[in-house]
């Protein structure tokens, strides 16, 4: 596929997710939210931060990832993952094949399937993607994580 349709493929998916968020206090119209109005919570240690810009019955949200960050093996058994990658890299294990990742990629991990990330202590820069689950539901972990104030 072309460096530019996978980005508008992702950009229909997303729009597609939003449009389905009618029961999201943060959602503005028939779709739509913007990722200040949304809650950010520090998660993995301190290495990653989840900001939660649209729930409801698909998510999507923004990861940031700090270099060292390492995601152990789990399996989100309803839940196809999709990452857009923004910038960084980082490797992505996914039922045992490593892959690495980097900006401009994007990434789905189907339901059912074992995966992990890293990202190298030495990298240069943080890892930031839009992360989309379909169905919503994985994402409700990250609010165990610390809630950050609004900035």
């Amino acid at each position: 596929m072309s460096r530019i349709l996978l980005p508008v493929m992702l950009c229909l998916t997303m729009s597609v997710a939003l449009a389905q968020q009618k029961n999201d206090k943060r959602t503005k119209g028939p779709f739509g939210a913007h990722s200040s109005d949304a809650p950010s919570y520090e998660i993995a240690g301190g290495k990653a931060i989840a900001t939660l810009v649209s729930e409801g019955k698909n998510y999507m949200g923004l990861l940031v990832g700090k270099p060292g960050l390492k995601v152990p093996i789990h399996i989100h058994a309803k839940s196809t993952e999709m990452l857009y990658v923004l910038s960084g890299g980082g490797i992505m294990t996914i039922e045992n094949q490593r892959y690495p990742v980097s900006a401009g990629m994007v990434i789905q991990v189907p339901a059912g399937t074992r995966h992990s990330f890293e990202i190298a202590a030495d990298a240069k820069e943080d890892f930031r993607a839009v992360q989309v689950y379909s169905p919503a539901g994985p994402e409700q972990r990250f609010k165990k994580g610390r809630l950050l104030p609004k900035k």
